[in-house]
């Protein structure tokens, strides 16, 4: 071999070493990977994941403030944000498939989805009963199966496609008691339909030891707007706030820990988000994001409307208003941009 060569060949081999070590150097800044939190059996999933996000918050506020680039943002960014989810591992559900959700939101993106890969979906009306398909109750493999370690724990979106009614109440406890004895937890994220909340917590109460089921709980009341012309421009059949509110402390009352999910926020979120910190107890949280791809969704067969409420939409999650949203979410412990929303406040105030 020529001595250029030999040369070449350890130029090449340190530059590999120096990338490897500037490598080492970035991920140093990185939130600790979620196995090794989890890891501590005495370490709730829900703690775990709130420490995650509360990293992300804090590395978005160097990032506002200047202190570190779009770049350094995003490679120190936790699992939970760089992920697919930002509050859960993964998600199950007991749908019938071949059923959309009652509540028919606008915004709704299962329809849709399902249309593109030539699935076609009924609209189930409020009147009917919501299809299960019970051999998603009895089998929730893979989480049915009991963790071989506490890292192996998950925090199980369920239901993510639909909500659950009241007609479907005793099959989703069971569905959660299979997880929930597995070693896992569950996220459910409701509208509160009507009779559901009460026929959810006393399908609970049946249960033997059941504040150890309620405790792998962590319920988020989707809470979007508080104008009722908004919600019924885009959540025609789902419960006004009232019932929502009323859902919330019927669950903090017996014993469940509740959250506000406020995505996607439908309307200036900053006048409510006071008023309903002041409903949740004070462990409880908000979490605050935009709608996606508004612009595939037809919110309306009048065209006009529809261009309406797409630009009502876009005046909405604007640069200014983002970054007010932004101002007042940083400040409060309580509060949390969801992942689109975070990506929002990069785009438009990163480096």
């Amino acid at each position: 071999m020529s001595t250029r060569k030999r040369k070449h060949g350890k130029e090449e081999k340190s530059k590999a070493v120096s990338e490897k070590k500037k490598e080492k150097t970035e991920d140093a800044g990185k939130c600790p990977k979620t196995r090794r939190l989890l890891a501590d059996p005495k370490r709730s999933v829900r703690d775990v994941i709130l420490e995650q996000n509360r990293a992300d918050k804090d590395l978005l506020h160097k990032l506002v403030a200047g202190e570190i680039t779009r770049k350094q943002f995003k490679a120190q960014t936790s699992e939970r944000l760089v992920g697919q989810w930002q509050w859960g591992f993964c998600s199950h559900n007991i749908r019938d498939s071949k059923y959309l959700c009652k509540h028919g939101c606008k915004y709704c993106y299962i329809g849709p989805m399902f249309a593109r890969f030539g699935r076609n979906c009924i609209q189930t009306a409020m009147e009917d009963l919501m299809p299960v398909d019970k051999s998603k109750v009895s089998n929730v493999s893979p989480y049915g199966r009991l963790v071989a370690m506490p890292s192996d724990r998950k925090m199980v979106f369920f239901p993510s496609s639909s909500d659950i009614f009241q007609e479907n109440a005793e099959d989703y406890v069971a569905a959660c008691k299979k997880m929930i004895d597995a070693g896992h937890e569950i996220m459910y994220v409701t509208k509160t339909p009507k009779g559901a909340p009460e026929a959810v917590v006393a399908a609970f109460e049946k249960l033997e030891e059941s504040e150890k089921y309620k405790r792998a709980m962590t319920i988020y009341i989707t809470i979007t707007s508080d104008d009722p012309a908004i919600l019924d421009k885009f959540e025609p059949n789902a419960p006004k706030i009232e019932a929502r509110l009323a859902a919330l402390h019927y669950f903090a009352l017996h014993g469940f820990h509740v959250n506000i999910m406020m995505e996607p926020y439908l309307s200036d979120p900053i006048p409510l988000l006071p008023k309903l910190l002041a409903e949740l107890p004070p462990d409880g949280i908000i979490t605050v994001g935009k709608m996606n791809y508004t612009p595939q969704i037809t919110f309306s067969e009048d065209h006009k409307q529809n261009a309406e409420l797409l630009a009502y939409l876009d005046a909405l999650y604007s640069r200014e208003n983002t970054m007010r949203m932004y101002e007042m979410v940083h400040d409060n412990p309580r509060l949390f941009l969801k992942k689109d929303s975070v990506m929002a406040v990069v785009k438009f105030a990163g480096k």
